[in-house]
């Protein structure tokens, strides 16, 4: 327990400096000392309540039809990731956070190079419903929001507001489909 309570305070501390990241940080190290699926749920509540704390700070900058979009098309991802998070197997699930905390990491770090005129409802729901499988499989719905929304949203409190706008809802959701589907009780 208190290693994981050391891992979610480097989480909120990522999250605090740049409005995302929390999952990028505590998924890949509470694993190591947690089950994959009890440390996924957990990050997923608490980055629930540390992104109701962050949006009450921004939420007159949210770019709502950005969001509405997005969260269509989480819906439609939402479904393969829970059956994915609920179905594979937890060493499969360790070895795909593995590999999509790499994948974000370098295509964060190559974003400048993004399309950044682009941007249509299709686009968002693309954007959502790779999140919506992501994160409901390994809570790592980050990336394809950050990547979507950056060269889009230039002003810095619309882009953190705009994606814990997304987050805060997308959460709920994922934290009633695991209770749904019994991965929390």
């Amino acid at each position: 327990v208190a290693a994981g309570v050391v891992i979610a305070f480097l989480a909120s501390v990522c999250q605090s400096v740049t409005g995302f990241g929390f999952a990028l940080v505590m998924v890949p190290l509470i694993t190591v000392v947690w089950a994959v699926k009890p440390g996924v749920a957990a990050t997923v509540l608490l980055s629930l309540f540390g992104n109701l704390m962050l949006l009450r700070e921004v939420r007159g900058h949210v770019s709502v039809p950005r969001v509405g979009g997005l969260l269509a098309g989480f819906a439609i991802g939402l479904v393969p990731g829970v059956i994915i998070f609920e179905k594979v197997d937890e060493d499969v699930l360790r070895i795909g956070v593995g590999v999509i905390v790499l994948i974000a990491t370098f295509a964060i770090f190559r974003s400048p190079e993004i399309d950044r005129g682009h941007d249509s409802l299709g686009l968002r729901m693309a954007a959502g419903a790779i999140s919506g499988a992501i994160g409901s499989s390994t809570s790592l719905s980050g990336p394809p929001i950050v990547l979507y929304l950056v060269g889009r949203v230039r002003e810095i409190d619309a882009f953190r507001a705009t994606v814990l706008a997304y987050f805060v809802p997308s959460s709920v959701v994922v934290l009633v489909s695991y209770a749904i589907v019994g991965q929390i009780t």
